[in-house]
Order: structure tokens, then C-alpha cells, then sequence
């Protein structure tokens, strides 16, 4: 279609394993008729969903989220995520990630989670700890995250969108924050801390922080920026495991 293809810059994919979110950004103003077209496409392809976007634009035609549900031992949960918000991009390994977690929780109490994005590890390690107290800076993630709380029907997470520098300072009681007034921090019993930072790794307060925890999850993407926080947390690793995101690829 050359009026939907015209300045097109950039093509997403997003699937949940039957649906699929194609989200196609422009160097254009969209406009009705590319709309018109778009959907002529979307009808005529099963279980898609496209979404429009340009310079302060967005343009819906389809469903904007995609739901995931996954059965994971014998916890069954469902995620929401669109295509603003990160994600495991392996679907299919991400039960794997998921059990080897679990399988190495030892007397857990409550959880602190920081770059919880939309919810991948904290829905389900929600019936493993008492309570979860969850942190992340995109909007998009808390926002979606909240949805699928209330999805799950689950009642022991707390969220708050604070990046790490600022969890830490929460804390620490550093300075106070009106995104905390209705969480009661003090009413945490934390056994572990859970982190899954992006590829630049862990900021030196997350590191600080980290210090404070015996037990350590650190989910990583960048082994560089891994051996790096490694060397600074000071830390004996009990068990590790690599997972292959992107197989067949270099």
C-alpha cells in the first residue's frame, strides 16, 4: 500500500504468540486517510492489531495492548504490554527465566523489586513472597502494570513509578515523595532484592542499595555491565544460568 508505506521510517513487531502488535512510526503527520487505509490492511489479516505513530501522534486502529497468559508450574497469570514498554522478547524462555528464579528462592519474606517495568517477574513472584514492593520509571510500564494487578486479582504488590537513584533515597528516608504517601514502607520485611536493569547496568545508589540485601537476583542483559556491577557488589554468586534470547542470530 504506497499511501501507508510514503515516509514510513520504522517498522515494530510485538506478538503475544497468537496475536500480533505492529506499531509503524513515520516522519509524517498522520492523518484520516492513511487511518482508512491502515485499517483496510488490519481487516485484512488475522489477530493484528496496528497502531500509527508520528511526531506527538498516535493513531489506534486495533487493540493497543497485547495480553500474554503463561503457566508457569502450577501458577497460571496473565500480563498486559503494548509497544511503549519493555518486554522479555523470547516468549518461549521466559518460563525457563522464570522457574529457575523460583526454584532458587529460599525462605523468602518480602520482595523489592527496582525496573519492575510491566510486571514480568513481580506478577508472578507475587505468590512467593509475602508482599512485593515494586519500582520503575516509565509510566507506560506502572500504568500497564496496574492493569494487570487488577487482571490477576492479586493484593500484595505495591508500585511506584521511581527510578533507582530515587528508590534508594525512599529507602533511605532521604527526602519524602507524594508517589509513596499511600505505601507504608516501614511495614516491609525485605529478604531479597530483584534487579533487571537496562543495558547501562546498575547506577552506584543501586549498587549501595543492593548492598544491604543477603539475598540477590540480578537479571542482566549486557554481561559487560554485569561483570562490572559484580565486581562492585562484591558478591559470591550462588547459581547462574544464561539464556539464549535471540537464537540463530549473532
Amino acid at each position: 500500500n504506497k499511501k501507508v508505506k510514503k515516509k514510513l521510517f520504522q517498522v515494530n513487531f510485538r506478538t503475544s504468540g497468537t496475536k500480533v502488535l505492529v506499531s509503524l512510526i513515520y516522519h509524517k503527520q498522520l492523518n484520516e486517510e492513511w487511518k482508512n487505509e491502515a485499517l483496510i490492511i488490519q481487516n485484512s489479516l488475522s489477530n493484528v492489531s496496528i497502531i500509527g505513530r508520528s511526531k506527538k501522534t498516535k493513531v489506534l486502529i486495533g487493540n493497543e495492548n497485547l495480553e500474554i497468559t503463561y503457566k508457569i508450574n502450577e501458577s497460571s497469570f496473565k500480563i498486559l504490554q503494548n509497544d511503549l514498554v519493555f518486554f522479555q522478547p523470547n516468549i518461549y524462555l521466559y518460563p525457563l527465566m522464570i522457574s529457575f528464579i523460583t526454584d532458587h528462592i529460599q525462605k523468602p519474606k518480602d520482595l523489592l523489586e527496582l525496573y519492575c517495568g510491566c510486571g514480568s517477574f513481580t506478577l508472578i513472584l507475587a505468590s512467593r513472597f509475602n508482599k512485593i514492593f515494586a519500582t520503575e520509571n516509565n509510566r507506560h510500564s506502572i500504568r500497564l502494570l496496574k492493569e494487570s494487578i487488577k487482571l490477576n486479582n492479586i493484593t500484595n504488590i505495591d508500585i511506584a513509578r521511581l527510578s533507582d537513584n530515587e528508590t534508594a533515597s525512599a529507602l533511605a528516608n532521604e527526602r519524602p515523595f507524594r508517589r509513596l504517601e499511600n505505601i507504608e514502607l516501614e511495614s516491609y520485611d525485605f529478604s531479597h532484592i530483584l534487579v533487571d536493569p537496562p543495558r547501562a547496568g546498575l547506577s552506584d545508589k543501586a549498587i549501595n542499595l543492593s548492598k544491604q540485601f543477603k539475598n540477590m537476583i540480578y537479571v542482566s542483559c549486557n554481561p559487560e555491565t554485569f561483570i562490572r556491577d559484580l565486581e562492585k557488589l562484591n558478591r559470591k554468586i550462588k547459581s547462574i544460568a544464561v539464556f539464549d534470547q535471540f537464537a540463530n542470530t549473532r
